[in-house]
């Protein structure tokens, strides 16, 4: 029988299921909580303006977003999407579009007979189309006389255009007298549900001479929905409503939304934010507090596994807000929480680790000396864990298909193989440093030296697509140095060049996923060894020597202290811990906690705080409680 862990299986079993070292992912905790306080630390400068009921993106808009946006769902087979109804993007345009269609009679009885220029046009070649199309202009700007010239000239057994002051097509001329006159008379019915201002009549006619900028079998299908003959593949009625009430409703959702509504599967986002709910701005500013302390706790890994939820749903209220101004940071952002949200993320680098060890160290000094087996674990560091390696592995594989996407996407393009990308990503002065003088200069010299500027921009071109097309495959080799060290370079460039520096931080600590726990444990931690020996005496016998040492035992990540149960065989249990530093003196009470301060490796980084008016106080009151 083969041996498991030599098989297809179980080597994608320990890919994803070896207990792993949960350090890297304290780290990117404490980097990921660092970035979401500062990004929400700057709305603090003004939440009005930009969650309030009148912010730039303000409730009103949002709230239509979220709730009629049209969703597109892409077709499984090759069939691409074909809108119902196109109008015009410019909104002057557009505006005489929606007046044309509302002029359109309700019944589609009545339609016929206003639309049958149209059909007649739309059954004659694509040329003579955009000729009979100038027909209802030069109609709306005819005098009486006029009028009566043309009739009289299509009345005519034999047509002279020099009587008529209209042009008409080829195809017009060659028509019977009766079959003229009837043509003319649907272009003067035509003319009747076209706006009356000369300009507005004009952009529909453009707009009819351009839908949608293909042949005819495009405008037929406009002239269906017009005339109320539009239906889908199923039988669905999708021309326009012949209800008023409906019709007005179409309308405005058209002129808002550009698209069919019933074409949809659905409409509006599935999003929830507070700030959708919230407009009073003393509660506002209390929610927007709560937040920040739930991502400060989150940072320095306080109840982790709430706290990281807390900051999952918080970040996406904000992000669920301003859907408009979403950028990559957003979605790195929002990566990075959800997988530590999920992660063992406060198991490491946390203050619930301390928790934990200070438990742990509580119930091994009281036990007297007898094993207890889970607090010998936790006192020995992270406990390796299946669930931080399978957390572990989602970060490097979403890693390596976001740039695997955003490599390939790159090369659908024209710019990325000419090599003018890099270029243009140097000169464009909305993100670039043009506005600093010596960055300037250095434009300066390369625009002045073809060369130069295009063996600059090539480089910047190839280098973007061998790094992120190259990662993905690089990087579960024996090169993952060299892609990650690629990947740092791309984004410092991405930061310097393009400000973009809150996005490429943020792309920093996803790369953490590919370095190694002790690596992080050596650089960022506090390896077993350092620091200088101490020795702590305590009173096993006593809940308040024990839970004094306990919390030094808790602090010593290092190993750096001995501790002793020097028990006597008093009577009454001694509450005092002793601590020998490491020139022999033996110190208590205040003098043992500044000792500690200064020697201790863990908090040799935080001794300052007991500069702060009120902190030894409170460590005197902890000291001396019962």
């Amino acid at each position: 029988m083969s041996d498991k862990s030599t098989t297809f299986g179980g080597a994608v079993g320990r890919f994803f299921f070896a207990p792993t070292d949960p350090t890297t992912l304290g780290f990117m905790r404490i980097l990921t909580g660092l970035l979401v306080l500062y990004t929400h630390l700057t709305y603090s400068l003004d939440l009005q303006a930009f969650f309030g009921p009148k912010a730039w993106w303000d409730h009103e808009i949002a709230n239509r977003q979220r709730r009629e946006v049209p969703i597109y769902v892409a077709p499984l087979g090759w069939d691409g999407f074909d809108p119902v109804i196109r109008v015009e993007d410019a909104p002057h345009r557009r505006v005489a579009v929606l007046e044309f269609l509302r002029k359109i009679p309700l019944e589609p009885a009545d339609r016929v007979g206003k639309l049958r220029f149209l059909d007649t046009l739309l059954r004659r070649p694509g040329d003579e189309q955009v000729q009979a199309l100038r027909l209802p202009n030069e109609a709306a700007r005819l005098t009486d006389d006029q009028h009566k010239r043309v009739a009289a000239a299509l009345a005519s057994p034999t047509f002279n255009p020099a009587d008529s002051p209209v042009t008409f097509p080829t195809f017009v001329l060659n028509l019977l007298p009766s079959e003229r006159i009837a043509f003319w008379n649907d272009v003067l019915q035509f003319n009747t549900i076209l706006p009356a201002d000369s300009e507005r009549l004009e952009y529909v006619l453009s707009w009819l001479t351009s839908y949608p900028n293909y042949p005819g079998p495009e405008r037929r299908l406009l002239y269906q929905f017009l005339v109320g003959e539009r239906k889908d593949a199923k039988g669905k009625d999708l021309s326009l409503p012949k209800d008023a009430t409906t019709r007005d409703e179409y309308l405005k959702y058209l002129d808002f939304w550009a698209g069919d509504p019933r074409q949809y599967p659905a409409l509006g986002l599935p999003i929830f934010s507070v700030w959708f709910h919230i407009t009073n701005p003393a509660t506002m500013w209390l929610v927007h507090t709560a937040f920040l302390v739930a991502f400060g706790l989150f940072t320095v890994g306080l109840f982790t596994r709430v706290t990281s939820v807390l900051t999952w749903f918080g970040t996406l209220c904000y992000i669920h807000h301003s859907q408009v101004t979403l950028f990559g940071q957003d979605t790195m952002q929002t990566i990075l929480v959800f997988y530590l949200m999920i992660a063992p993320s406060g198991a490491a680098l946390s203050l619930d680790a301390l928790r934990k060890r200070f438990r742990a160290a509580k119930v091994l000094m009281a036990a007297g000396g007898r094993p207890v087996p889970w607090a010998d674990a936790a006192l020995a560091g992270p406990q390796p864990s299946w669930l931080a390696n399978v957390m572990v592995r989602m970060f490097q594989i979403h890693f390596c298909v976001i740039y695997m996407s955003s490599g390939l996407s790159k090369l659908k393009g024209t710019t990325w193989w000419n090599h003018s990308a890099g270029w243009m990503t140097l000169v464009n002065p909305e993100f670039g440093p043009i506005r600093y003088q010596a960055y300037d200069f250095v434009l300066q010299v390369l625009v002045e030296n073809r060369l130069l500027a295009a063996v600059v921009g090539a480089s910047i071109s190839v280098f973007t697509l061998m790094v992120e097309i190259g990662l993905p495959f690089l990087v579960w080799t024996r090169m993952r140095p060299v892609a990650v060290c690629g990947s740092i370079l791309l984004h410092t460039g991405i930061a310097a060049l393009m400000g973009l520096t809150v996005f490429s931080l943020y792309v920093f600590t996803l790369l953490l996923a590919y370095f190694p726990a002790k690596l992080i444990r050596e650089r960022v931690g506090f390896p077993v060894g350092a620091g200088r020996k101490l020795t702590a005496m305590y009173d096993g016998r006593s809940p308040t020597s024990v839970r004094k040492a306990a919390l030094i035992r808790a602090l010593d990540v290092a190993h750096q202290v001995t501790f002793v149960d020097a028990a006597t065989n008093g009577t009454v249990p001694d509450t005092t811990v002793r601590l020998t530093d490491a020139n022999g003196h033996l110190v208590t009470g205040r003098d043992l906690y500044e000792t500690a301060l200064s020697e201790m490796v863990l908090l040799r980084s935080i001794r300052l705080l007991g500069l702060i008016p009120g902190v030894w106080p409170l460590v005197r009151w902890w000291n001396g409680r019962a």
